[in-house]
């Protein structure tokens, strides 16, 4: 993979969303919402990500390691 601002999505999926297919659905229908202009009601509070949801696309704040805050743009 070329782009590394998916790095950060894939993280993400790995570590906090990890082997609970539900979760990992809805995780990725939030994306798909914000993709597509529906507004989503809150964020993602994880135990390793706190991820915001936004027009510009998903901000990640990686809440193990300090200043890990990239963003993949919708």
């Amino acid at each position: 993979m070329t782009d590394q601002r998916y790095r950060a999505l894939g993280a993400w999926l790995l570590t906090d969303v990890s082997v609970y297919r539900s979760a990992c659905l809805a995780a990725l229908a939030m994306i798909d919402d914000v993709a597509h202009g529906r507004p989503l009601d809150d964020g993602w509070d994880g135990d390793k990500y706190e991820v915001r949801f936004t027009a510009d696309g998903l901000e990640f704040d990686n809440e193990w390691v300090e200043g890990a805050r990239p963003l993949l743009p919708a």
